[in-house]
């Protein structure tokens, strides 16, 4: 991903600027350098623009380029960020039910982990998981937009902290804490995301919540207190062993909430396919160093067709996959929706932990999913001072 070292004027003849808005033919921002008039360069190609004495001053613009001067067909202009943006979906029902199947594919990579965690090791799972998604989401970037956007340090700074805290510190503490809690009680708590979003903002990016916001942020923290109300260990297990693991999930929410923090940070200077792009393969190379140690003594057949199957669900299903739900259904609804559907993670961790892997109910997680998603709904359905951001799509 190209690096610039200073704001650039971009310059469009119509169409859409650089946050998606109209603007008419001609009327786009205009590049103040010498020699740059009516959104094209005179003399492009190198060296300087001439002058014609006899020309009438001020029609310089309209004087048709030499053939040597013209741009080459195949040196298009990268498209902008809004050409990812697909058409609304016209019917409002399809499109909710699209964006709660992007959230569901996220909640199955709770109990998914778990059967991960049989067949790989952490850091060669999660290396081989977004190094594959980050080819896959190279070719998309290629085709729709044609070039790699050009960031500036503190951008590219930003983006490598999104990917530090959002997706290679969510993974390691989310995997780690499923080697010691329940898949369903982690479910759970990872519905606590959109409560700490909005405690972080609050904190760092002075959006404050209502009353509406600060009583689902409670609603969450009660539902994730009471998960292990009358619970026991696993047959096996040490007595402390699901609390460490619920610990280490808390952590990954936390996480998580700062990921979409930064979000709001990068969203003028990315387009969503280039963001997660560049999120996919940072998190691959800070997972390499221990992933080619594990490679060390790791056989390929060691997986099986079940192990295979299931990072393939990740990368393909909960980091492209979903994704492309997300941003296919972002035109069609409102905020509040898209927030009220992250519902859908805890909801579909908890039936997959129960139907897939056979864990036990509790009277416990019932009124704690119930606080959770209650929360979740109350936080969606609040309308902090500041004005917020749109929602950014995880490729978690």
């Amino acid at each position: 991903m190209a690096v610039d070292a200073g704001p650039r004027a971009i310059l469009r003849r119509g169409g859409r600027d650089c946050h998606g808005a109209p603007t008419a033919a001609g009327a786009g921002t205009e590049d103040a350098r010498p020699g740059v008039a009516g959104g094209r360069a005179i003399g492009q190609g190198g060296g300087r623009a001439r002058h014609d004495p006899t020309a009438t001053p001020g029609l310089e613009a309209a004087r048709p380029l030499p053939p040597a001067s013209r741009p080459h067909p195949a040196s298009s202009p990268p498209r902008p960020a809004a050409a990812l943006h697909a058409a609304p979906i016209p019917n409002r029902f399809l499109a909710a039910a699209v964006m709660g199947a992007n959230f569901a594919i996220v909640g199955s990579s709770v109990p998914a982990g778990k059967l991960l965690l049989a067949a790989f090791p952490i850091a060669l799972g999660m290396a081989l998981r977004y190094g594959a998604a980050a080819l896959i989401l190279y070719g998309l970037l290629r085709w729709r937009e044609r070039a790699l956007p050009r960031l500036k340090w503190a951008d590219l700074g930003l983006l490598f902290l999104q990917a530090l805290l959002g997706l290679f510190l969510f993974s390691f503490t989310l995997l780690h804490g499923l080697r010691h809690a329940p898949a369903l009680e982690a479910g759970i708590l990872l519905g606590a995301i959109p409560a700490a979003a909005a405690l972080l903002a609050a904190l760092f990016l002075r959006e404050r919540p209502g009353a509406i916001g600060w009583a689902g942020i409670a609603l969450t923290v009660a539902g994730a207190a009471g998960l292990r109300a009358g619970g026991a260990p696993a047959a096996g297990a040490e007595a402390g062993a699901p609390l460490i693991g619920l610990g280490l999930v808390a952590i990954s929410v936390l996480c998580e909430g700062a990921y979409v923090v930064i979000a709001k940070r990068l969203a003028p200077a990315l387009s969503p396919l280039a963001q997660t792009f560049g999120l996919c393969a940072i998190a691959a190379l800070l997972f390499l160093p221990e992933a080619l140690l594990d490679l060390g003594g790791f056989s390929l057949a060691v997986p099986g067709a079940l192990g295979w199957a299931v990072l393939a669900h990740f990368t393909l299903a909960v980091t492209v996959g979903a994704f492309l739900l997300f941003y296919l259904a972002l035109p069609s609804v409102s905020a509040t929706l898209a927030g009220a559907s992250t519902a859908c993670i805890p909801l579909a961790a908890a039936i997959l932990s129960v139907s897939a892997l056979g864990e036990p109910v509790r009277p416990a997680h019932i009124i704690a999913g119930l606080l959770v998603v209650a929360g979740i709904v109350a936080v969606a359905a609040d309308r902090p001072r500041a004005a917020p951001a749109t929602p950014s799509a995880h490729p978690s």
